[in-house]
């Protein structure tokens, strides 16, 4: 889906490789001042969620679909042995045109190979474990948040691996969940701290270069658990 950039995001905050939060304005109270969730953001939402609806409203249970007894006859084909013994895998990500991301106990993600089952990146970095895992688009980069308070986002390369772009450090305790939105230009993250932030992710340049901004970090009241609706 073409989406325009949003006017609320300044453009040169989100330049020379630098997330916006670096050149943040302070406010009275001491913090720093977020853009926003605008109006042409809130509009972008809507309508991709009204396109979205449409084509949910018009989704046929497909022909190929397994029945229940096909399913039950199911027998485990691979085992990948993708993160260290005595470490369990906490969040799992699916690119159906290929690849699996997996979030670890033991601080790593990983990518591997769906069709094949090769590990095509260990995404290492974290200090403590990595509590969910997501890809972004069509699968060219990968969020992922820690317990470490951190959220990174990696970036696809053409040797195969996921190259760190930016680490986030927007939360104060650990971070449980990540979230991306169906337009693939905006993720959200949420923390113990009692918080989410929301970011927009803009891709500048024939290389495709990654800028972040976060646009708000409203007080959470219960829970951790966030989806994007539509």
């Amino acid at each position: 889906m073409s989406v325009a950039v949003p006017n609320s995001v300044d453009a040169a905050a989100i330049s020379n490789r630098r997330t916006a939060t670096e050149d943040d304005e302070i406010g009275p109270d001491g913090k720093k001042i977020r853009p926003g969730i605008s109006n042409s953001i809130i509009s972008e939402l809507a309508d991709c969620n009204t396109v979205l609806s449409r084509q949910r409203n018009k989704r046929q249970v497909p022909s190929t679909l397994a029945p229940t007894d096909a399913v039950e006859r199911y027998t485990q084909l691979t085992v990948n042995p993708l993160h260290r013994a005595n470490k369990g895998i906490l969040s799992l990500d699916i690119q159906y045109s290929k690849d699996i991301a997996t979030a670890g106990a033991d601080s790593n993600a990983v990518v591997f190979d769906r069709p094949s089952g090769p590990v095509v990146s260990t995404l290492s970095g974290h200090t403590k474990k990595v509590t969910s895992v997501k890809f972004v688009g069509n699968g060219e980069s990968v969020v992922a948040g820690s317990a470490d308070k951190t959220v990174c986002l990696r970036q696809g390369s053409e040797n195969g691996n996921y190259d760190c772009k930016h680490i986030l450090k927007d939360h104060k305790a650990e971070v449980q969940a990540v979230t991306i939105h169906a337009t693939s230009n905006y993720f959200v993250t949420a923390s113990l701290d009692k918080t989410l932030c929301t970011y927009f992710i803009l891709y500048v340049h024939a290389n495709r270069e990654i800028c972040i901004s976060l646009l708000w970090a409203p007080l959470l009241l219960v829970g951790s658990f966030i989806s994007f609706a539509g």
